[in-house]
């Protein structure tokens, strides 16, 4: 089996067939190097002074963004997430204006309209690929300037319920009143019902007690209004109250309100103690429930199948 071997005597002999030599292909790639060095050269010292400026343009556009972002952070009243947002925002957009305006000023020919029909012609196609982050991403920023609820706050979104631990660019960390950790995309939360529990100073809770219809209704609304009030986490105002929800054949359902802070922990705790409050004032007045009635009724009408047979063999042996 022969195999073709190409040595580069047998190349040099070729390209001297062909009226070369080799001298001669190496002066003329040289002279091409050469050539095009010099024009590369000519090229950079003609642009040398414009690319000077530009850096000397890119480096104050950076100086004036830090000069901005230090102007933020001196800001008191303003969160530390917005500030955050705002320092990359302000950032981000002076690295990006500096960059066009060097290119602008390195290349007079590039016209600015070209720069940004570039730019929005990428933007469009950035836009579709990254649809749903820059969607979260522009949510976020607005959650965070517009402040809808802060760190802190307790929201409910759909079936999730808790406290807003941390508002992040693309997301919100919200951890649930059983300990568990939800990550909710902003898109969603800006783009759908919050309702936020803490918005207000206060919160409305409420229980319903029913009493004997015998009893004095008057009387024991006074009963059941003075046992919330004397409960210290009710607040005075909205003063709490209490009304006739219902009124049947052998019960009178009294409604009881109270205002309470609009925190979870306050609201239960509060709700805890009011009830507790209501038993022991309605037992110490003697205030009648139909509760016993109801049991007593329910107890008589309900028989096992041993006394049914029982009743029947009774019945059997007296006729």
């Amino acid at each position: 089996m022969s195999i073709l071997k190409v040595t580069s005597s047998d190349l040099l002999n070729t390209i001297k067939e062909a009226g070369y030599d080799e001298l001669h292909l190496f002066k003329l790639d040289f002279e091409i190097v050469v050539k095009k060095s010099y024009a590369l050269l000519h090229t950079f010292l003609e642009a040398l002074p414009n690319i000077v400026i530009a850096i000397i343009v890119f480096s104050l556009l950076m100086l004036t963004s830090r000069f901005c972002c230090s102007v933020i952070r001196r800001r008191p009243k303003l969160p530390k997430s917005v500030a955050l947002v705002l320092e990359r925002l302000s950032r981000i957009a002076f690295m990006l204006f500096g960059f066009f305006v060097g290119l602008a000023i390195i290349f007079p020919s590039i016209k600015p309209v070209d720069l940004l029909g570039g730019v929005g012609v990428v933007s469009l196609i950035v836009g579709f690929a990254v649809k749903d982050l820059l969607n979260n991403f522009l949510s976020g920023i607005l959650i965070l300037l517009q402040q809808p609820f802060r760190v802190g706050d307790e929201i409910k979104h759909k079936d999730m319920e808790g406290v807003v631990d941390f508002i992040h660019i693309r997301y919100t960390v919200l951890i649930g009143f059983d300990g568990r950790k939800f990550l909710i995309p902003n898109g969603e939360i800006y783009s759908n019902t919050i309702v936020v529990n803490t918005l207000s100073h206060c919160r409305r809770s409420s229980c319903e007690i029913s009493i004997d219809l015998n009893n004095n209704i008057e009387e024991a609304c006074d009963i059941l209004l003075s046992a919330i009030q004397d409960v210290e986490e009710v607040m005075e105002e909205p003063a709490p109250s209490v009304s006739v929800a219902s009124i049947n054949s052998n019960a009178v359902t009294l409604k009881c309100s109270w205002s309470t802070g609009p925190f979870n922990g306050q609201i239960s705790k509060a709700k805890n103690k009011v009830l507790k409050q209501i038993k022991t004032v309605l037992q110490g007045e003697n205030v009648k429930s139909p509760i016993a009635l109801e049991l007593f009724s329910q107890t008589l009408s309900v028989a096992s199948p041993a006394e049914n047979e029982s009743l029947k063999l009774t019945n059997n042996i007296k006729s």
